[in-house]
């Protein structure tokens, strides 16, 4: 088990005779030896970006290496995977692959990598959401806004993702009524629709300056778990809606790293996922630090792919 310190003796005397003949990258005698580049696919200051490099000096700790963040935003969040699939997998390089670019883009979009072009490391971010009204709005809960609907009223709600469709369209199928979803490109455009009365509520975030100010309220979070923020709005399931958006971001290395090197890195990145400096420093932003195993995180992204892939056919939004 690793402490403080992560050593890997690279090959036994078995292992050297099998390297003259495998197409796997030679490692040095200990893994790692230098410093490990960290890919973030997101540009630098946002919740992805912020919550990483935290991970990434909490990991520092353990691997007792330098860990490099690098930017590498675009694409909605497919160009730093792209990088990392095309990378050496030495373990030097591992990334962000969040959900959404790895099982909602390759649905809508042409990516260049497949969910096999990755060895996954850990799971180590939950997204936090939750749907708002304007302040000044007569609806308190999700119950007021199905009935506002159910006698007619045109009622729409504000997204920004394809997550975020999946998630009306199940609480449409819930409730039996019809919300309507309107697409914006980003969440200062949809909370400015939403504070000028353009739309009725939308999916918001714990960062929404609007919301900490008292301008938009919280009628329920939309994932598995109250706010740690706001524990005394009810979760969409609490209130008799049994949906909810799940989306993580996770860490991987470039499919063909050496399963011993991937070892290392699962084992450092967990503990790091796991210890209290992480999860005080992520959860004070008003973010869910968690901790799952690469193998789970792998099973999470392959199940949410095939999900996804159903969903965004039904919605028509799937790539020609």
């Amino acid at each position: 088990m690793f402490r403080r310190r992560t050593l890997i003796h690279a090959f036994s005397a078995l292992a050297v005779c099998a390297a003259a003949v495998s197409a796997r990258p030679v490692l040095a005698q200990e893994f790692p030896d230098r410093e490990v580049t960290l890919i973030v696919n997101y540009g630098a200051g946002g919740t992805t970006d912020t919550a990483t490099r935290i991970l990434a000096q909490t990991a520092e700790d353990y691997l007792e290496q330098p860990i490099a963040v690098v930017n590498r935003a675009g694409g909605a969040g497919t160009a730093g995977p792209s990088l990392l699939a095309q990378s050496t997998p030495d373990g030097y390089t591992v990334g962000v692959t969040s959900l959404s670019p790895l099982t909602v883009a390759p649905h809508t979009m042409d990516v260049p990598f497949e969910i096999d072009d990755f060895s996954f490391v850990v799971g180590y971010l939950r997204y936090v959401y939750g749907i708002a009204v304007n302040a000044n709005s007569p609806y308190e809960t999700i119950d007021d806004l199905v009935a506002a609907a159910r006698e007619g009223e045109r009622v729409t709600i504000a997204v920004t993702s394809t997550d975020e469709r999946i998630l009306v369209e199940n609480l449409n199928s819930l409730s039996g009524v019809e919300f309507v979803a309107i697409p914006y490109q980003s969440g200062s455009e949809r909370e400015v629709a939403l504070l000028g009365d353009f739309v009725t509520m939308s999916i918001i975030g714990p960062g929404s300056a609007n919301l900490q100010s008292g301008d938009l309220r919280l009628v329920a979070a939309a994932g598995p778990r109250r706010w740690s923020q706001r524990q005394d709005v009810p979760t969409l399931i609490e209130q008799g809606y049994d949906t909810a958006i799940e989306s993580w971001a996770g860490l991987s290395a470039p499919a063909g790293t050496p399963d011993d090197v991937v070892e290392a890195l699962r084992e450092v990145f967990y503990q790091a996922a796991q210890d209290p400096a992480y999860a005080d420093q992520v959860n004070g932003l008003g973010l869910d630090a968690a901790a799952m195993s690469g193998e789970e995180y792998g099973e999470m992204v392959r199940n949410r792919y095939a999900s996804n892939g159903e969903w965004i056919e039904r919605l028509g939004l799937a790539a020609n």
